[in-house]
């Protein structure tokens, strides 16, 4: 329910034009990201997990992804806000309230 909360909030930013590109990944290990978009140039992927209690291996598609494209990902939380080598933890609330301006870049 809250992957579907965050894709639809991504996507109310979309009709805005404020992300040009919103789109889901898998590689060939069957790897994935929830949701992915572009923002200024740069790719941003995004992976929802409600939960306070997240382990490297939850995150494996989104570790890869960053691996693969040299980007900063993003990991919507229950609570958690922090930041842990190029991976962003936000909590869902606050994440639902963000609606960034045109040239605006989240790193």
């Amino acid at each position: 329910m809250v992957e579907n909360l965050v894709f639809s909030h991504v996507l109310s930013l979309k009709k805005r034009d404020l992300f040009p590109k919103i789109f889901y990944w898998m590689d060939k290990a069957r790897n994935e990201v929830d949701i992915v978009f572009t923002l200024n140039g740069k790719i941003i992927p995004i992976e929802v997990k409600y939960t306070n209690d997240i382990i490297k291996k939850d995150l494996k598609g989104l570790i890869k992804f960053c691996e693969t494209f040299k980007t900063q990902g993003i990991v919507i939380t229950k609570d958690l806000l922090k930041k842990d080598e190029n991976i962003i933890y936000i909590p869902a609330w606050l994440f639902l309230l963000t609606v960034p301006k045109k040239k605006y870049a989240w790193h």
